[in-house]
């Protein structure tokens, strides 16, 4: 199917011009959330993770193997769609943190990790609750770690920071989260 510049590839890949998208959804590891900390909410059908500001257990943990398909040069996009869960007024800030590491499936887990934070402003006729927000973090290729290829497992953490003043006063709701690799292959490479 063809939507403007967009066109749907009847898989899980898509094309913006001459780039093909593949979008793929990390594996929760659900075995670290601890005693209800991030708590899990509902609104109506939706369910998500109620992030407070981190303080040493409100975080997240992903993890998923680099596509075989990415096209090894390009910087990966990871999506975070969230939440408020409260109105907030238009100007405020919350601030997520993504935190990544990737090893080799021959090499060595590394105990350092990339972190990379993105602060979000409250937009007018988004500030009431439950307005949605997709947050867009770079695993940049280049640098820091230019040794990112396809097959490697890579890990992740999610919390939510101090922002600048005026911080938003509720928490996020963590609703999905979703990587977008560059493919040029048509199969699984590695």
């Amino acid at each position: 199917m063809n939507y403007g510049d967009v066109t749907f590839n009847g898989d899980a890949t898509y094309s913006t011009g001459n780039h093909k998208k593949l979008s793929m959804r990390p594996t929760l590891i659900a075995g670290n959330l601890r005693t209800n900390k991030p708590a899990s909410v509902t609104v109506g059908c939706h369910a998500g993770y109620l992030m407070p500001i981190y303080s040493s257990d409100y975080e997240l943990f992903f993890r998923e193997y680099i596509a075989g398909r990415w096209d090894g040069t390009s910087n990966i996009i990871v999506s975070v769609i969230c939440a408020l869960n409260a109105a907030e007024d238009v100007g405020d800030h919350f601030k997520l943190q993504l935190s990544w590491e990737n090893a080799s499936t021959t090499g060595i887990i590394s105990t350092s990790t990339t972190d990379v934070p993105v602060e979000t402003t409250v937009a007018t006729s988004r500030n009431s609750q439950y307005s949605v927000y997709k947050v867009q973090f770079t695993v940049a290729y280049a640098t820091p770690n230019p040794d990112v290829t396809a097959g490697d497992h890579i890990a992740f953490r999610l919390r939510r920071l101090d922002a600048t003043d005026p911080d938003i006063t509720g928490d996020i709701i963590i609703l999905d989260i979703i990587i977008t690799y560059d493919v040029d292959k048509v199969f699984k490479s590695t």
